[in-house]
Order: C-alpha cells, then structure tokens, then sequence
C-alpha cells in the first residue's frame, strides 16, 4: 500500500490545461431505472468537464453511480436503465442524439473504455489476436497484417510477455490480470481521443499497473488524449489526475484541483474517503466513514450525505444543497473551510 505522502503530490502537465472547448462534457446528466409506473434515479444532474488532455479521476464508494455515468458516455446502460436528463458533448457535438449507427461508429475511435469485468467484455471463442484486429480495422483502413503489427505492440506495451506468440491463444488462456492488460490494449489501440477507464488496473500487480499508468500518461501527452479515471485507488488518483471529482449517491459533491483536493478536501466527505485511503502509524486505527451509503430510491430529502456527517446543520436535511464555487467546487452548506498556504 502506497503511503500517506502520495496523496498529497499530484502530475499536472502542461499539455492537461483544458482547452476553451471540452473534449468531453457531462451536462446535467440524469439516469434512471424504469419500472412499471415509476422511475427509480440512480444518476443526479452531473454536470462535469474534461480538458483537451486533461485526465480526471472520479472517486466514491461503490454505487455511487461512476460506472452508469460512464456507460452513458458510451452509450451502453443496461437494459432498463435510460439518461432521463441532460447531455453528453464529445468535442461540442452531441452523442445522445446520434443515431446508433454513428454512435457504433465513435465507440473505440473517438471515444473508448475499459470495463471492470475483462472476461465478459471478451468472445470466449475467439483469439485475442483475431478480436484486437477485427477492432482495428473495423474503424481504420490497414491491411490485416499492419493491423497485426499494431496489435503486437501494444500487448507489449501493455506488459504481454511473448506478444507475437500469445496473439493466438483464447481469453481463458491468460490470467485475470492478463486478460485485463488485453482489455486495456484493446481500448488504447486506436488512439482515441477520449478514455474512460473503470478500475483498469484493480487485478493487476504494481509494476505492471505502474507501466501502465506511465502508457496512459504517454498518450495523452502524445495524443491529447482525455482519460477519465474511475478508481477506489486514492493515492493512484492523486499521482495520476490533474483533476478529480467526487460522486457520493448519485451526483458529484466535490471537484476540485488533484493537489488541493488531497490537501485540504471541503466536502466532509471527501475528507473522510481521504482519511479512510491512508496509511496510520503503528497501532493507531484506521479511519473511517461510519455508516453505509443510501440506496437509490431511499435517498434524503436534503443533503444525501448528512444522515453519515460529522459537520452536520438543520439546513442540511431540509434542503438539497447546490454546488458552490471558489478554488474548489463543493455541494455543501456547511464545507470545511479552505485556507490557502
């Protein structure tokens, strides 16, 4: 486990300085389960930006809705599920109002992602190789053998020993951590210019998981390529993001610079997911948020957050707070004041 020290030092890159256009923008997004006569919100008015280049991490505890936000991205919610409210902007132009055709015809181009679960997201029956291909030249015009090139190259940047040979072999051949850096050469093959990544690197060992943070760091300084970043990983977050947004319950609470949120976190709930992800002293126990998050359908009337905060006011169950402004962007009427070094 990473010390407490990481959580404080954070990449930014120049190239990270987002442009006057996003090259990827969540505007008021809303998701919703649809039963029979009612429907049940899973995903409240998401409102979040990614710079041309810029890689942003999206922490929160599991079911706080960061991979529905990224399906919807995509296009790719479940069956039942639907973006009941706002938009999605790749470049300016919409992609919820694309046509599924076109939609097909962005995924893994323009906009890629990797999924938590590599085994569901690869054919049991087919080679790698063959499906790292058919990808390729499904949205390029190459020859099948340069599309083979590019496909070795990336299972070896990604950490396949012997690419060229394991090209052949099926996915139940390779390890769960291999079949996860497939998944990761797959998403990064044809160099889009936005990727989501849902826990990439959660079944992977450090040094490999090092290598392949380095690789992404690479290509958005090659490429200007956006990333958004979903991960339980807070010190990986900091070392990585240049900025990083904070979901609890449905919507973002908390968005702010990687450096200053890992110092000085407004949200009470940013600072206990911090508190929780770092190393304490011998003897000294863990930290952590007591309580457990609300299910969808259950949530409060007010603050979703106040039946677990310590910092908790009368005005914080009567009334849903708004985002408010200034170094960071905090839902909260009661923040944790910012005091600037």
């Amino acid at each position: 486990m990473r010390g407490p020290e990481l959580l404080v030092k954070a990449s930014v890159s120049p190239a990270a300085v987002p442009a006057s256009r996003p090259a990827l923008a969540l505007l008021d997004l809303s998701i919703s389960q649809r039963l029979r006569r009612t429907e049940k919100r899973l995903v409240t008015h998401v409102d979040l930006e990614v710079g041309q280049g810029e890689i942003v991490g999206l922490v929160g505890e599991s079911g706080s809705g960061k991979s529905l936000t990224a399906l919807a991205c995509m296009g790719l919610l479940p069956s039942g599920l639907a973006v009941t409210g706002g938009d999605v902007h790749l470049d300016g132009a919409s992609l919820l109002g694309l046509a599924p055709k076109a939609f097909r015809a962005l995924r893994g181009n323009a906009i890629s992602m990797i999924f938590q679960d590599p085994l569901s997201s690869l054919d049991p029956c087919a080679r790698i190789g063959a499906q790292i291909i058919e990808t390729i030249r499904a949205h390029k015009d190459v020859s099948a053998s340069q599309a083979k090139r590019d496909a070795i190259e990336l299972l070896d940047r990604v950490g396949i020993p012997r690419a060229a040979q394991r090209m052949r072999a099926y996915p139940h051949e390779f390890s769960g951590g291999m079949r996860q850096r497939v998944m990761i050469a797959a998403a990064l093959v044809l160099k889009p210019r936005v990727l989501l990544a849902d826990e990439p690197t959660t079944a992977l060992d450090v040094t490999t998981q090092a290598g392949i943070v380095e690789l992404v760091r690479e290509l958005c300084r090659e490429l200007q390529m956006s990333v958004v970043w979903i991960s339980h990983d807070l010190a990986l977050v900091s070392e990585l993001a240049d900025r990083v947004a904070v979901m609890y319950a449905g919507e973002i609470v908390e968005v702010a610079d990687s450096k200053v949120l890992f110092r000085v976190s407004r949200h009470p709930y940013t600072k206990g997911l911090v508190a929780s992800g770092s190393i304490r002293p011998y003897g000294e126990r863990f930290s952590y948020i007591p309580g457990s998050i609300a299910e969808p359908g259950t949530w409060p009337t007010g603050c979703r957050f106040a039946p677990r905060c310590e910092r908790v006011r009368e005005e914080c169950v009567g009334e849903h707070p708004d985002f408010r402004s200034g170094t960071t962007t905090v839902r909260c009427v009661n923040p944790i004041e910012y005091e600037a070094e």
